[in-house]
């Protein structure tokens, strides 16, 4: 629809319906509502569980997609009489205040435009980001305001107390405040060079805007107007695209609830306190490392007062559940586990529904990726380096200081697995040659090897460790026992075995 069959449609309708808005200040609000008859199909691509980076991430593709065009920054003024339209012929409804106003107009950035992530401007002053930057050209984010009220606002965050921040509700209409909120998580999503931090201030080449926590509870306290409802219809009409806070204003919970502490507080005292997630030591960036016939213990944890019921299956990326025939979850509430995976990728999904404080039922859920490959399996040990000492008197303590053992499997890998594995046979009770065994399990399957050293009874009155040196006062190594270490050396080179077998 043109501005002027617009403007002429205002007009007849304020002067058969009229407009009536008590309280001080007195608020003009267009009567005129669009209807863009999407309203079924628009958000498709998101599911209704999804939430943080994945759910940003996708608002901000739908939000690119959908907005076919750009408008001129001096151009946004000729659009206003269609979003912002007042009661009256040639007027504007200013944001902030409310009132109908026809001079002083402004073009009021919600989202500062020192704090917008811009090209700048050329050695001239000329803007060279024209063209450049969305935001400053999407009529979701400029409003029309008094000149004044733009400049005792200046680039302020929003906040409540004010401390160095401002309270668009400060004018005299304080359900401004959700609508401010709204705008500003728009801009987060639809550039993603911008950024939310919780606190009133903030240097503005951050491109940051804030306060989060109270942005977060002015979107929960003051609802979704029929004025927001309208100049969402209106902007769409225009640019092809929607606010998608006006629509579902959960969706700011679902992305920014977990911030921290108070705003988690500020989403769950208004009812979106759930946040689910799966707990297991070895999940790395929601993703899990498994093989086939693995079983995997998972456990859920939930952040929230409420006690929820939990929910546990098998789905695809997104969410969607699916089967199959292989695989198991074995045990239910707060803690599974699963087996028997085919390889490939697949995805664990927790979900867990509960009762909010508001009385209302809300469910939310977490994915985890299973990535499962071939099982790998143990085939065999080797003494890469034997052990320092080799030769012991009846009652020394074995020592494998030295000794190295180097696991091989059947995937062709190898690893070091020295500090794995387990001695037997090594109480030297006797005289002798003693084979000393090692062993090495992974898995289900154990692996084993073994070894010789020579132990001797304690003689020529100094006891200890025999030495391979004599001197003035000390033992002499007999040719007998010199001959026994290298025929000893000899049987370690000849008589290391590999056995493996199925523990049972």
């Amino acid at each position: 629809m043109n501005r002027t069959k617009l403007a002429i449609l205002s007009i007849l309708t304020s002067v058969s319906l009229g407009v009536f808005v008590f309280g001080a200040p007195k608020e003009a609000v267009s009567s005129y509502a669009y209807t863009n008859g999407d309203a079924a199909t628009y958000y498709n691509s998101i599911d209704k569980y999804d939430s943080g980076s994945t759910l940003t991430s996708k608002l901000n593709t739908l939000n690119n997609q959908k907005r076919q065009r750009l408008i001129p920054y001096n151009s946004l003024f000729n659009y206003f009489d269609e979003t912002d339209p007042p009661s009256g012929y040639g007027k504007v409804t200013a944001f902030y205040s409310g009132k109908s106003i026809s001079s002083g107009i402004t073009r009021e950035h919600v989202w500062p435009y020192s704090r917008l992530y811009l090209n700048g401007t050329d050695s001239s002053g000329k803007r060279t980001d024209e063209g450049k930057n969305e935001i400053e050209q999407d009529l979701q984010m400029v409003r029309p305001c008094y000149s004044g009220d733009n400049e005792g606002r200046g680039n302020a965050f929003f906040t409540m107390p004010v401390g160095q921040g401002w309270d668009p509700g400060s004018l005299g209409v304080e359900s401004y405040r959700g609508d401010s909120a709204r705008i500003i998580f728009y801009c987060a999503i639809a550039d993603l060079n911008l950024t939310l931090v919780d606190k009133d201030y903030d240097n503005k080449d951050n491109h940051t805007m804030g306060k989060l926590s109270t942005l977060l509870e002015w979107n929960l306290k003051y609802p979704v107007l029929k004025r927001e409802k309208n100049r969402n219809e209106a902007v769409e009409s225009i640019q092809g695209h929607r606010n998608p806070f006006i629509d579902h204003p959960e969706y700011a919970c679902r992305i920014w609830g977990n911030y921290n502490g108070d705003t988690k507080a500020v989403c769950a005292s208004y009812g979106f306190e759930g946040q689910v997630k799966i707990n297991n030591s070895d999940v790395i960036n929601e993703e899990y490392l498994l093989e086939v016939d693995e079983n995997a213990t998972f456990a859920a944890s939930f952040t929230g007062t409420a006690t929820p019921t939990y929910n546990w299956s098998f789905s695809t990326k997104g969410g969607t559940e699916q089967t199959t025939d292989v695989a198991s979850i074995a045990g239910s509430g707060s803690s599974i586990s699963v087996k028997g995976l085919k390889v490939g990728t697949t995805y664990l999904k927790l979900q867990a529904t509960y009762t909010m404080s508001n009385g209302a039922t809300d469910t939310v859920f977490r994915t985890v990726k299973l990535n499962v490959v071939p099982r790998v399996d143990v085939t065999s040990i080797q003494l890469t380096n034997f052990p320092n000492k080799i030769s012991y008197y009846v009652g020394d303590t074995f020592d494998p200081t030295g000794i190295k053992i180097v696991a091989t499997y059947n995937d062709g890998s190898t690893s070091d697995v020295t500090n794995k594995v387990t001695y037997l046979n090594t109480n030297f009770d006797s005289a002798g040659t003693k084979t000393v065994f090692v062993k090495y399990q992974y898995k289900d399957v154990t692996v084993e090897t073994s070894f010789n050293v020579f132990v001797r009874e304690q003689g020529g009155g100094g006891g200890g460790t025999p030495s391979s040196s004599g001197g003035c006062g000390g033992s002499i190594m007999s040719t007998s026992i010199i001959l026994s270490s290298l025929s000893l050396i000899s049987a370690l080179l000849i008589t290391v075995s590999l056995r493996k077998k199925k523990k049972k």
